[in-house]
């Protein structure tokens, strides 16, 4: 994978800032949990649709939010420049793929750390 296609270097689940902001563990993990379910299908389209500006920056706009309220840094930040950037059709397709890679690495943070809650409440 091309560099210009990989998720910006960076904290990819910010926890401190999350708990922070939903005030507890319990609201943290529940709104970790909505997000994995509300976007798991856009990651996926975004990587088997063809770039379409008008859904991609609905996505961003609503990312862009989500995403900083929990904590998801690298999906934040190329969801900004996504929202910043001139629109080309090249530039559509990059910023798509690196919308893409960003929500994987932020479904396996968020997996990773529910699973861990999971065995610890289990356990």
């Amino acid at each position: 994978m091309p560099a210009s296609f990989a998720a910006p270097a960076g904290v990819v689940l910010n926890q401190a800032h999350g708990l922070a902001v939903c005030a507890g563990e319990a609201a943290y993990h529940h709104c970790l949990s909505r997000f994995l379910e509300r976007y798991q299908a856009s990651a996926a389209e975004l990587q088997s649709s063809p770039a379409d500006l008008g859904r991609l920056l609905h996505l961003v706009h609503q990312l862009k939010s989500t995403a900083s309220y929990l904590g998801l840094e690298q999906v934040v930040a190329v969801a900004r420049e996504a929202d910043d950037a001139v629109s080309s059709p090249e530039q559509l397709d990059v910023l798509r793929w690196r919308l893409h890679v960003a929500l994987i690495e932020a479904f396996a943070a968020i997996t990773a750390l529910l699973a861990r809650q999971f065995d610890a409440n289990s356990g």
